[in-house]
């Protein structure tokens, strides 16, 4: 078997997404969810970077604006005194 192409993975996804009966989504916008998932759960950004094949971390940029922005919050949430 050879690599996917980006059409059948949008297909597999469009099949995928009308059986769990959640709205479309495309192949990206999935890559920026798990990104951003994995950054806020603690992955490194580094092996983030490699899996997505960024070239710098410049690119991981708007990610974790997303996670640290979601890390404040959670940490605000559960301060001790609250």
């Amino acid at each position: 078997f050879g690599a996917l192409s980006y059409h059948a993975v949008s297909q597999i996804i469009l099949v995928c997404s009308d059986r769990a009966g959640v709205r479309r989504i495309s192949p990206h916008a999935l890559r920026r969810a798990c990104a951003t998932h994995m950054l806020a759960h603690g992955a490194s950004p580094v092996e983030v970077q490699l899996q997505l094949g960024h070239a710098t971390l410049k690119h991981l940029s708007q990610y974790l604006r997303v996670a640290i922005t979601d890390i404040r919050k959670m940490h605000g949430e559960s301060a001790p005194g609250r």
